[in-house]
């Protein structure tokens, strides 16, 4: 690979006994060294474990990483440790963990590895491999516990006893520290890997920055409990599941203890529980969810106290938060710490998505001095972008889909930093638009693309997120979607240089979609049983032909037939177009109902089309404008109904496809009631601060995510809706500005990222008019489109005030307006002339 500079490919991949005791495996490798003089500017360290790892510099912490990838190019990343060294002896020590095991966002292959070099300026060469390198496993973690989740790693289990921090801060440690702590060795007893041999052929630069970490205290005790432990809850291996069944009914409420609040830490006194019983206290992290890792130190113990931590959603009393055994992904997010005598300090190690947590302090017969802190952990977002309105309701919306998009921004975009943390294409394409909103970084976007592409199934689709071990994760539709994110990327740069990267692989892709055996006797794309058809979360038809299916199809020909002429491949723009003109003809045939005006959902085995018409199927034919002489039909009859809360016989959009139901509301110009749709969906979610799975939390609030971003989509639509300022050509080359004014709403702002720079716009009523105002960046053509004005065209600032009193039209209010505001838009007398950076 280019930019590895030549001196890391002289370093080896070491492992304390690399192919054996992988199974939840903790490691531990020390560095000494000296520096006369410092380097000059800078002290590139390159460093990568499979599958993760924490640095750590003369005791101060520095990261952790790397980002997710596949081991025939592993990730290695670039830190410069310059702030952290000093003259003297000097300590590089980091911590590393295996799962040994593949999980949903990682492939395992048999072996573990940690791989570091460096070349100074002031002659300091470090190379993994050498005999100054010291490592270990770590054995004061418990290797045989429970999974966190089906999808996820292994919970936690660290006896104190067993360890001494000191081999991570110090550099003189004891003669005698090495032969009595851990069995540490140095490297050259241990088998060791070259650079270049399988599986880790070659490294590649993160091509991500370092994730955001920064330490602070959770917001207060909520609750605290107290009752009996369990007659197993040494032994147990399930730490949330041994509580949930024998020890949380038997709890009964405590007086909460005074508590501190500092910048980084919430301190208390817990205090004593006797013998065999324990002491619950919650700890709330705050008014949002903050993925992070939790931090606690211990002063007074004598030793044989035990504290497991319970992770939480959200702080039910009654803790119906928490996932009984077995349910759903059989979610059991929980960490124990068996106390040393005197003062233990422990760092947990993996990243958790949550609201807040619960201290089991077990078997204290003295008080025990808690201090915790939460080292939060998310991709650097930048605020370049903002919006304001003075609705609040429609504010407190627009924050929340904010907030919960910057918490699933890790290393990737991950469905939820909750129970998986995978790197779903569908979540995925909509956290682009999401995030793009906030910050002009396509980074994460483009890294999710090419990890789509580097997995694949022998006949040439795509895993629904990558990289991961799942066997029943691959989605057709997915794929479909997939190819379409190349047409977004093409949109959002106006190049189609990463189309063209991947045109090999899209072909193979297609290819699976053009075989004689996906068609049913019309020529119709079919389901193929072997994978999973997801569409939706909802109740339509998946089996034999479905509509979804070759609407999709469709639409992903004619995005590829655009993006092939825009790269110059006439030919296959042709073939493109062929197919989705053919599909578009046998489409109407199969599944139009000229009587009623609208799609039906699929046909049965004998070609005859059954089902409800659903509102998915008449989005999608308004989104690739399929039967336009039907829009009328399928607006009143289906779209229409599903904005304003009218219930039907037929499956409606969840959460995460109500994106492309507003995206269709808007083509409509419905945007009255794609306002009301978005207050009524996304206000109960307000009090959570956080977007939800699935709209209806109240019968199945146990399995499904409080803090999903494929539900974060209002974060643009509700600026498009009010302000409508959006994009009109390929790498925002031009825009327009076609703003609405709905009565009960006193302004509106929005700031939006662009290659060019932020485009402003907004208005503002006053009296009996209202003001208008938008600045392009330069480079960027705007089309001014305001109520009862002709359109103008210009590329620099514009200001326009308008009299209520002379315009007609200026608001799109109708009379049943009423029906659709929600009872609990509030309005706000306050807001910035411009979006808050």
């Amino acid at each position: 690979m280019t930019d590895i500079p030549h001196f890391v490919r002289e370093a080896a991949w070491i492992w304390p006994n690399n192919q054996l005791y992988l199974h939840n495996c903790y490691a531990r490798f020390r560095y000494e060294f000296t520096q006369e003089t410092l380097p000059a500017a800078v002290a590139p360290l390159w460093l990568t474990a499979d599958q993760s790892y924490r640095l750590y510099v003369n005791g101060q912490y520095v990261c952790r990483g790397p980002a997710r990838g596949f081991q025939a190019c592993w990730p290695i990343d670039e830190v410069d440790i310059l702030p952290y060294l000093r003259t003297g002896r000097n300590l590089i020590a980091v911590e590393a963990y295996n799962p040994g095991m593949g999980l949903f966002y990682y492939i395992h292959c048999t072996c573990a590895g940690f791989l570091c070099a460096a070349s100074w300026n002031n002659g300091t060469v470090i190379r993994s491999g050498s005999d100054a390198w010291q490592m270990s496993r770590a054995h004061a973690y418990r290797t045989q516990t429970a999974h966190l989740s089906a999808q996820m790693g292994f919970q936690e289990d660290f006896a104190a006893a067993l360890d001494d921090d000191s081999w991570k801060s110090s550099p003189d440690l004891p003669e005698d520290f090495f032969a009595n702590c851990a069995a540490w060795e140095t490297a050259k007893r241990f088998r060791e890997f070259c650079f270049g041999r399988p599986p880790y052929w070659d490294v590649e630069p993160r091509q991500l920055p370092l994730l955001q970490e920064s330490v602070r205290a959770p917001a207060c005790l909520v609750a605290a409990a107290s009752g009996p432990c369990s007659a197993n809850y040494r032994h147990a291996t399930n730490f949330q599941d041994e509580f949930y069944v024998h020890e949380r009914l038997g709890l009964s409420p405590q007086a909460i203890p005074e508590f501190s609040v500092s910048d980084t830490a919430l301190e208390f006194f817990a205090a004593p529980t006797g013998n065999e019983r324990l002491g619950c206290f919650s700890v709330d992290l705050g008014p949002q969810w903050l993925p992070g890792t939790l931090h606690i130190e211990v002063k007074g113990a004598l030793g044989r106290e035990i504290i497991d931590v319970i992770y939480r959603k959200k702080l039910e009393p009654d803790w119906s938060d928490l996932c009984p055994p077995g349910v759903g992904s059989m979610i059991a997010l929980a960490s124990r710490l068996r106390l040393r005598q005197g003062v233990t300090s422990h760092d947990f190690y993996h990243i958790m998505g949550v609201r807040g947590f619960s201290l089991l302090i077990r078997e204290s017969v003295v008080p025990l001095q808690i201090t915790v802190s939460w080292r939060s952990s998310c991709y650097p977002l930048a605020q370049e972008g903002n919006f304001a309105c003075s609705d609040q309701n429609l504010d407190d919306i627009w924050r929340i889909c904010e907030h919960t998009q910057r918490t699933c921004a890790l290393d990737a975009y991950v469905d939820t930093p909750w129970r998986e943390q995978a790197q779903w294409l569908g979540d995925a394409r909509i956290q682009a638009i999401n995030s793009l909103r906030l910050d002009w970084d396509l980074r994460l976007f483009e890294r999710c693309i090419r990890q789509i592409a580097r997995q694949e199934v022998p006949f040439g689709l795509t895993p629904g997120h990558a990289p991961t071990r799942s066997n029943n994760s691959i989605l057709p539709d997915f794929t479909l979607t997939w190819m379409q994110t190349f047409w977004d990327h093409w949109l959002y740069t106006g190049t189609p240089a990463l189309f063209d990267e991947h045109y090999d692989r899209i072909m193979r892709a297609l290819a699976y979609f053009e075989a004689p055996e996906r068609y049913d006797e019309r020529g119709l794309l079919t389901f193929d049983s072997r994978m999973w058809l997801f569409e939706d979360w909802c109740d339509l038809p998946k089996e034999r032909t479905p509509a979804f299916y070759n609407l999709l199809y469709i639409m992903t020909l004619e995005k590829l037939a655009e993006l092939a002429s825009a790269s110059g491949r006439m030919a296959s723009a042709a073939h493109f177009t062929s197919r989705a003109t053919t599909l578009r003809k046998r489409t109407v045939l199969a599944f139009v109902n000229q009587e009623s005006g609208l799609i039906l959902p699929a046909l049965d085995k004998n070609g005859r089309p059954y089902g409800s018409p659903s509102v998915h199927d008449q989005v999608l034919a308004v989104l690739i404008d399929l039967c336009p002489e039907l829009r009328p039909a399928m607006t009143a009859k289906r779209i229409r109904p599903c904005l304003m809360g009218q219930a039907g016989e037929w499956a409606e959009p969840s959460a995460f496809w109500a994106h492309y139901l507003l995206a269709a509301a808007e083509k409509l110009d419905l945007r009255l009631e794609a306002l009301a749709y978005i207050r009524s969906k996304w206000s109960p979610m307000i009090a959570d601060g956080t977007t939800w799975e699935v709209f209806d939390m109240t019968n199945r609030s146990i399995a499904w995510s409080l803090c999903h971003a494929w539900s974060s989509h209002p974060l643009a639509h509700i600026p498009d809706l009010l302000c409508g300022l959006r994009q009109t050509a390929p790498g925002w080359r031009e825009a327009e500005f076609r703003p609405w004014v709905p009565e009960e709403i006193d302004h509106a702002a929005v700031r939006i990222p662009t290659p060019w720079g932020c485009l402003t716009g907004g208005w503002r009523r006053s009296d009996d008019s209202v003001e208008f105002y938008v600045t392009p960046p330069q480079g960027l053509a705007l089309t001014i489109a305001l109520p009862g004005q002709p359109e103008v065209k210009t590329n620099q600032h514009y200001a326009q005030r308008i009299d209520l009193r002379k315009q007609r039209g200026l608001t799109t209010e109708r009379r049943d307006a009423n029906q659709l505001v929600c009872p609990n838009d509030r309005a706000s007398p306050v807001i910035a002339q411009q979006p808050k950076r």
